[in-house]
């Protein structure tokens, strides 16, 4: 009878052990860039409940990086985002500094992130159905600073 109980309960920590998402999303927008945008997103469980929204966390890579640096770097990027209930989002934006290259207009990836990007999160994302309450850019000073204050209309609208 133990070892009954005892398969039981390890048949059902498989299903509980993990119960965030992490996805590979493709944004695109030709008008704006080349080549789709790769983005990988975590959302906590609770995000099932539609009625729930999450703040939102993106996640930006280095110069040369790809969407997959910052699940490198952190693999328990899925398990933080369940544990403090926020959807992380790492988009992939390749050798560029999130900003708009002035003269070609399909590298206009500041502008991709705003118009683009950050519309189709919640779009995309269960239990984001209306903006969400926070949300916060990780990166070098070079790159996140201009987008914050020069987009703050989009952080009002979070």
């Amino acid at each position: 009878l133990r070892h009954l109980l005892l398969a039981s309960i390890a048949a059902l920590l498989p299903a509980t052990a993990a119960a965030f998402s992490v996805d590979t999303i493709s944004v695109s927008e030709p008008r704006l860039l080349d080549n789709p945008m790769p983005a990988l997103v975590a959302v906590p469980d609770a995000a099932a409940d539609t009625s729930l929204r999450f703040p939102t966390v993106y996640l930006l890579h280095g110069y040369g990086g790809d969407h997959t640096n910052w699940l490198a770097k952190q693999p328990r990027i899925g398990e933080l985002a369940d544990r403090y209930g926020i959807v992380v989002v790492t988009p992939g934006a390749g050798n560029t500094w999130y900003l708009d290259a002035p003269g070609k207009p399909g590298q206009q990836v500041e502008t991709f992130f705003i118009e683009a990007l950050v519309p189709t999160i919640p779009q995309s994302t269960p239990g984001q159905n209306a903006p969400s309450p926070a949300s916060a850019w990780a990166a070098t000073a070079r790159c996140a600073w201009p987008q914050g204050t020069r987009r703050f209309s989009v952080r009002r609208r979070a």
